[in-house]
């Protein structure tokens, strides 16, 4: 297995990376039930030390009290059985609902058990309606290996595939997905395609995708996933994505007014343009291979006689595969922190968020400093993030004619 799973590109300097691995753990199973327990730290120990990335989602029961023992404890088993694998402990995060186990006691616990690391932290509705946790990691909110994802679901580029729920994050990439699926992703910068004359490059800027879309693509076939789920999910659904960055610096370099309506209009043409040249390579890719198995996969089905509905019904979906069909189910990710400058959290640019339901899938990987943030700021992005979010969601639950 390749030390990262780096790939090289087409063209020197641009490189498509596959991304780490998800898996769940029940941690009372793992601590209780010797087989559970040796088969999480075998799989764990022979991951790390090939030197792959890995978040594991920790599933915690009891009352409050019993859930953070039962991670404490959990916190040490890894510690103690990683170390006698010699495996390295900074490429393993942990993550964890904060609806199961505070941040604060989910981040103490993982430094001090199993030294310094990630600890992914989701939150939803319910805990985003709670003060004294809001309150936790506005504290802690110096602390960049805390990251706080809050992606209901991914979606799909496709219309003819439903959204999944997103209860895991992806290692060092900080993106909220579906456990143990296959990700290969290329990062684009949009601070790059700033023209001499103040305008968007945005021409360059697409060509730039699909080049970088192109080598994923080629490269995709050759990867070697670590396990039997992950080679399903890479078969099944060819998430191929183009990561989008420096938004906001884009913005900036621009002289563009973050708080102006135009600024936004802007900057959407410039991601929806983004997104409709991949969507377009996908289905081109699909004509000349084949349709993502995930579509035919959801095809109507009828055993025995068929009536004239259902052969009109089949005939419909026909037609629309025709239509629609792409050979990836995922195409874009975008981070609510690339929405920002550089190097300032200025509290203007929370006005480019709606870019978020833009993308299939979210990043909540930090590099941004938010230490001059106040609570009522900290309590506002998050809040205004998840009302973002959920609507973008609550988009796709309405069936397309087909």
């Amino acid at each position: 297995m390749p030390a990262r799973l780096q790939l090289q590109a087409t063209e020197p300097g641009a490189t498509a990376h596959a991304c780490g691995l998800t898996l769940s753990a029940h941690a009372g199973a793992v601590l209780t039930v010797q087989s559970v327990r040796e088969r999480m730290l075998g799989q764990l120990g022979d991951v790390l030390t090939s030197q792959l990335p890995v978040a594991v989602r920790v599933q915690l029961k009891g009352d409050a009290l019993e859930r953070s023992r039962q991670f404490e404890r959990f916190c040490a088993l890894l510690a103690v059985g990683l170390q006698a694998a010699g495996a390295p402990r900074d490429l393993l995060e942990l993550t964890c609902a904060a609806a199961d186990l505070a941040p604060a006691r989910a981040w103490e616990a993982r430094q001090r058990r199993l030294g310094p690391g990630v600890v992914n932290c989701l939150l939803d509705a319910q805990t985003l309606n709670n003060p004294v946790l809001l309150l936790e990691l506005w504290r802690l909110r110096h602390e960049n290996n805390l990251r706080v994802a809050l992606s209901p679901a991914v979606s799909s580029a496709c219309s003819l595939l439903a959204s999944e729920p997103a209860q895991h994050v992806l290692p060092e990439s900080g993106t909220q997905v579906p456990g143990e699926t296959a990700w290969l992703m290329s990062s684009l910068d949009a601070a790059n395609y700033l023209a001499s004359d103040g305008t968007i490059a945005l021409e360059a800027m697409c060509d730039e995708a699909v080049r970088l879309f192109d080598a994923a693509e080629e490269c995709f076939e050759a990867l070697r996933w670590p396990t039997a789920a992950m080679r399903q999910d890479a078969w099944l659904n060819r998430r191929i994505v183009v990561r989008l960055q420096g938004t906001g610096q884009l913005v900036a370099q621009a002289g563009l007014d973050p708080a102006c309506l135009g600024t936004l209009r802007t900057v959407a043409n410039m991601v929806v343009t983004l997104r409709s040249v991949l969507v377009q390579r996908s289905m081109q890719v699909a004509r000349r291979a084949e349709t993502l198995p995930a579509i035919a996969a959801g095809s109507p089905r009828y055993a025995g006689a068929q009536d004239d509905l259902q052969l009109a019904w089949q005939k419909r979906w026909i037609d629309a595969v025709r239509r629609s069909a792409l050979r990836h189910r995922n195409l874009l990710v975008m981070s609510p922190w690339s929405l920002f400058p550089a190097a300032s959290a200025d509290f203007r640019y929370l006005n480019l968020l709606p870019l978020l339901t833009l993308a299939d899938a979210h990043e909540f990987r930090r590099d941004l400093s938010i230490a001059s943030w106040n609570y009522n700021k900290f309590n506002n992005f998050y809040m205004r993030c998840w009302a973002g979010l959920s609507a973008g969601e609550s988009n796709y639950v309405v069936a397309e004619r087909l």
